[in-house]
């Protein structure tokens, strides 16, 4: 059954690649999609293939695979809301993984040209999907291993280095103020409350200090990548 127009711009105004446009805009690309019914077990894309579709799943669910060393290895299982597709098109090169329907799937479909289209008139989409294909090639990379069964990694973000140094400045700045009330223990009748304050001061500080250099270790080994979405299937 033919999906409607306002039901069309509804789904794609939910999705993350969208975000930012107004109705109309969005009214414009639902009309360049075309839709595709498949069966389960079609299989959709090929690994090595070169690219010239993009799909955004409707209804239903495809897994992601690729072959390596004889062995099927899974990627990802896709749901409602997902695209796919992207990278050959966005990159000009062959598809990076097999994708293969699990269940009967209603898939969007975009040919080359309107997506190039797509891509020249909506910067902001531009901008959204290669977030999107850049975070699926680093999740590839990293493969995170605290990630449980059924969850596929969405969305990374690049969190800016200044950030790092302004939470390291805060345990040191504590420092500072247990230093200045050190200094007010010479004024006669705040010794004691001065020392009990410091000393405070410089113990939250010094583990706080701690706490920084163990989370500098896993901001450094994660390449300033850290993962902000995880969608769960």
């Amino acid at each position: 059954m033919a999906i409607s127009k306002e039901k069309r711009i509804a789904f794609l105004q939910q999705r993350l690649l969208f975000k930012g446009l107004e109705e109309n805009d969005i009214g414009k690309v639902a009309d360049r999609l075309d839709e595709l019914d498949v069966p389960a077990n079609t299989h959709l894309l090929t690994h090595g293939d070169r690219g010239r579709t993009f799909y955004i799943i409707y209804r239903g669910k495809v897994r992601v695979w690729r072959k390596e060393h004889n062995e099927e290895i899974e990627l990802a299982i896709l749901e409602s809301g997902d695209e796919f597709g992207e990278e050959a098109l966005l990159f000009n090169r062959p598809r990076s993984a097999s994708v293969t329907a699990l269940d009967d799937c209603q898939l969007f479909t975009m040919d080359l040209k309107d997506f190039n289209w797509m891509l020249r008139t909506y910067p902001d989409i531009k901008l959204n999907i290669q977030s999107i294909a850049e975070s699926h090639q680093q999740a590839r990379r990293l493969r995170f291993e605290w990630l449980n069964p059924g969850e596929v990694v969405y969305l990374i973000t690049r969190r800016h280095l200044a950030d790092l140094f302004f939470d390291a400045a805060r345990p040191l700045a504590m420092l500072v103020v247990a230093l200045f009330f050190l200094l007010l223990t010479s004024i006669p009748g705040l010794t004691t409350l001065s020392f009990i304050i410091s000393f405070g001061l410089i113990g939250i500080g010094v583990l706080w200090i701690i706490y920084e250099v163990i989370y500098l270790s896993y901001f450094v080994y994660y390449c300033f990548y850290p993962v902000r979405i995880k969608k769960p299937i």
